[in-house]
């Protein structure tokens, strides 16, 4: 599924896709807003993203050879719920926890 599967289904609910594209970009944008200010986002039933530290480390350019020191860097971090289980065939739209 991508972007404009999700404003497809969304509109299915809020009437038009206009809409649709609205509601999602104001969720990504919150979603964003929240992590760039080092907040996790929990949403039960379905997981928790926040922003980790990637610590310093040497990695090596693959043109040169040469070994480059890789700088300290956040990144974001999804942590599914246990009870978010996907099964291969489930096409039923409901519950995926099994």
């Amino acid at each position: 599924m991508n972007r404009n599967d999700l404003i497809e289904e969304i509109s299915k609910i809020v009437g038009t896709k206009k809409e649709a594209k609205d509601v999602l970009e104001k969720i990504i944008n919150l979603i964003k807003k929240t992590l760039a200010e080092d907040e996790r986002i929990v949403i039960a039933g379905f997981g928790t993203f926040s922003r980790q530290l990637r610590k310093a480390k040497k990695g090596r350019n693959p043109k040169t050879g040469q070994t480059v020191e890789i700088p300290p860097r956040k990144v974001v971090k999804f942590k599914p719920a246990k009870n978010l289980i996907l099964s291969s065939g489930d096409t039923s739209g409901g519950d995926i926890s099994r």
